[in-house]
């Protein structure tokens, strides 16, 4: 057996887990960029899972060095009536806790869904986001796009860790006796949106964003989105950073990169097929590219999908 997930104890058998360390690094880097006031770190459930509670006290200890008074706070408590934690007692106490927030205030939740339903409660209270509550999401999930405002979320690295559990699986079978007992995996780069960056428009960085969205695949440069943006390469770099938290390569990149998982995700086409809609003219190149980003194959990553 091989868990792909960190709610197993590992002293029994291994585990493929995403990095709560890291996740929670990643979650604090992106709120403390706005310099708030205070940071609230909101799950559903805490009590009885091991790795939320280490994950709670970390964000606690880490913000606390980085001087910010921080809390971590569960909503939802076991044996209580509710159907759901989004209403009844667990909505009062969600309520309860906007309320007393200093502000301006990050909240990290431990859930896009939970994310989204924050930044309701937000509205409702008069909060405005992000200028007096930036909220950040966990998951990267269908939802998250199509909130209002759109959430900023951190992405789970499913694939990955579905990968690499196999990987230990395999090397089980075949009778390997040294592994490690528990392999973390460092999530993606947080994906900024209006919940802790605001709107984009219409300006300079609004049309390198849309350029991107349209011609990564192209081969377009920096020098060239600066130059169709109005600005100097200087002054996209600074604003890229941040509105998004990435410099504009990072940006080309990772656009690349979700073409290519998209179209990956197609059976009906090749992987070289892949390689010349993503710009690349030898698949041995877009195989290298996608490698260094992703950390797998093209080929692994199609596999890890089915």
């Amino acid at each position: 057996m091989v868990a792909a997930g960190g709610d197993w104890p590992a002293n029994q058998i291994p585990i493929v887990a995403f990095s709560g360390g890291a996740v929670v690094e990643m979650a604090i880097e992106h709120l403390t960029r706005r310099k708030p006031a205070a940071l609230i770190h909101l799950e559903f459930l805490i009590d009885g899972f091991e790795v939320l509670g280490q994950r709670a006290r970390y964000f606690q200890r880490l913000a606390k060095q980085l001087g910010v008074p921080a809390e971590s706070h569960q909503l939802h408590r076991a044996g209580e009536p509710d159907d759901s934690p989004l209403r009844g007692r667990t909505a009062d106490r969600l309520l309860r806790i906007l309320r007393g927030l200093d502000l301006p205030a990050g909240v990290w939740c431990g859930d896009d869904q939970l994310g989204l339903r924050v930044c309701e409660e937000a509205e409702g209270l008069g909060l405005r986001i992000p200028e007096v509550l930036a909220v950040l999401g966990l998951g990267d999930f269908r939802c998250a796009i199509s909130g209002r405002p759109p959430l900023s979320t951190i992405p789970l690295p499913g694939a990955m860790i579905g990968y690499r559990a196999f990987e230990v699986l395999d090397r089980k079978l075949a009778g390997a006796e040294e592994f490690p007992p528990e392999l973390s995996i460092s999530p993606p780069s947080v994906i900024a949106r209006e919940s802790t960056v605001g709107p984009i428009g219409h300006g300079p960085i609004g049309k390198a964003l849309s350029l991107i969205a349209d011609r990564a695949c192209d081969g377009i440069t920096v020098g060239e989105l600066a130059a169709q943006a109005g600005v100097t390469p200087q002054t996209l770099h600074a604003r890229c950073i941040e509105r998004t938290g990435h410099t504009p390569g990072e940006l080309i990149k990772r656009e690349k990169v979700a073409t290519a998982k998209r179209l990956l995700s197609d059976p009906r086409l090749s992987i070289g097929q892949v390689a010349e809609q993503c710009g690349y003219e030898q698949q041995s190149n877009f195989s290298n590219f996608f490698r260094r980003e992703t950390g797998v194959s093209p080929r692994a990553w199609r596999q890890s999908e089915r």
